[in-house]
């Protein structure tokens, strides 16, 4: 969101672009420290698999005493084995009214764009700038799958930023 949304954002690779090659998004909202804190289910995620089509697609947000979050990702693989990756922000910068955050993933610094975030939902755009294969990842706190409310949010981010190809579902319904 994700190399993983973060990962979970990287998983979390979420958006369309990042620096050099990558094409940056008009569009990166400020997130809400407590709009964001909790449990995420990645629902969608657009774009080369970072987790591949496993299921059980977890994220929980929450925000440190430098007011910077940090994300736990939880997803099974192909094989049921549960994968598990931490990340934290590194920094977040508004420029021309875009915000972008900054995540450490792995070894990896990762940025991310949100398209939208609210109580309910939240999406996200991020892109590899060593691929150059971009991501965009759509998250709900419902963790059964609302056909309607993702079209709705689906609708939402193609106004935004152009969608990758490859469309990933996960799977929520045995987890």
């Amino acid at each position: 969101m994700i190399k993983i949304l973060l990962t979970t954002l990287c998983i979390a690779y979420l958006a369309i672009a990042c620096e050099a090659k990558c094409k940056v998004p008009s569009v990166g909202v400020e997130l809400d420290n407590n709009t964001a804190s909790g449990v995420w289910y990645g629902h969608d995620i657009y774009g080369p698999p970072t987790i591949g089509d496993g299921s059980c697609f977890v994220t929980e947000w929450s925000v440190n005493n430098d007011s910077k979050i940090e994300v736990h990702d939880s997803w099974k693989d192909h094989g049921g084995k549960e994968v598990n990756v931490d990340s934290a922000e590194v920094d977040s910068e508004t420029e021309e009214g875009v915000t972008s955050y900054t995540f450490n993933i792995g070894d990896d610094n990762v940025k991310f764009w949100f398209l939208l975030a609210d109580e309910h939902s939240m999406a996200a755009y991020s892109c590899d700038n060593k691929t150059e294969n971009a991501n965009v990842f759509i998250m709900s706190r419902e963790q059964n799958r609302h056909h309607a409310h993702l079209q709705h949010i689906e609708y939402k981010v193609r106004k935004l930023v152009h969608l990758p190809h490859h469309k990933h579902i996960v799977h929520q319904t045995h987890c």
